[in-house]
């Protein structure tokens, strides 16, 4: 299941955090996920009541944040809700609502440490270092999610154009509502030669831009 959630930000930063998040971006994000700020706040506010359990407020903040990366990765990425019986297949759809709960944990995890560095005294700040670790670890996830939505993107596109080869395009019946361009782009798309296989991947390799 997934709904979507609002990102919050303040206005203040740390020199080693990401740019503030706009309040108005929206996530889609999974039900599990929403649970993971539920105990968030509440550990951060147990805190604010009492400043002295800061400290353990950001280690099991950093333990959750852990957990939820593992799983979230057991399941989608490698696959585990498929051997679980829990899905027949990991579809692109469940590879994006991973991704974006993910991008939610990557927006919050930031707030969430300048919320428990007002509390915490000297010595137990070093505990905030688990958190920016989370952090590098859940950018890592992120970009094999998006590797992944990408090769099955790809496949899919892959097996469509070659189902589309197989067409007699001449012979398939025209709906009165396709406009006269929508027709001549179709003709001229089924005309169209192929390119050579080695221009072809010259321009996969030098067509530049990663994943957005």
């Amino acid at each position: 299941a997934s709904t979507t959630a609002h990102s919050s930000s303040s206005s203040s930063t740390e020199a080693s955090s990401p740019a503030p998040v706009d309040p108005e971006e929206q996530f889609r994000v999974t039900s599990s996920f929403l649970m993971l700020v539920k105990m968030a706040n509440d550990h951060i506010g147990a805190a604010c009541t009492t400043p002295s359990i800061a400290g353990e407020a950001a280690s099991t903040l950093s333990e959750l944040a852990r957990v939820f990366n593992q799983r979230t990765t057991e399941l989608v990425l490698c696959a585990g809700a498929v051997t679980r019986g829990t899905l027949r297949s990991v579809t692109a759809k469940h590879i994006a609502v991973a991704l974006q709960s993910l991008a939610a944990l990557v927006a919050l995890l930031p707030h969430w440490r300048r919320g428990l560095l007002v509390l915490m005294s000297p010595s137990q700040q070093p505990l905030l270092a688990d958190l920016r670790a989370v952090q590098s670890d859940l950018a890592l996830h992120i970009d094999s999610l998006l590797n992944k939505l990408s090769a099955v993107v790809r496949d899919l596109t892959d097996r469509t154009c070659q189902d589309m080869e197989q067409l007699r395009w001449d012979e398939l019946p025209v709906p009165a509502r396709v406009t006269a361009f929508v027709q001549a782009m179709t003709v001229a798309a089924s005309s169209s030669p192929s390119p050579p296989e080695e221009s072809a991947e010259a321009a996969a390799d030098g067509g530049g831009g990663g994943d957005s």
